[in-house]
């Protein structure tokens, strides 16, 4: 998996994964303090997560 995926999460039976936008952008990476949400974001059948602080 590229290093800016997160990880995965099932959502109401679909299975998706999860992006690290800071990562994936070349930010510098953040300390986790526990205050991320998930943003889900889609179009027709597809969907991602996009990980934000």
């Amino acid at each position: 998996m590229p290093d800016f995926v997160a990880g995965i999460i099932s959502l109401r039976g679909a299975i998706i994964p999860v992006l690290d936008l800071r990562l994936r952008l070349g930010m510098t990476v953040r300390v986790s303090f526990g205050q991320e949400r998930i943003i889900i974001a889609g179009t027709g059948h597809t969907a991602c997560g996009l990980l934000v602080d």
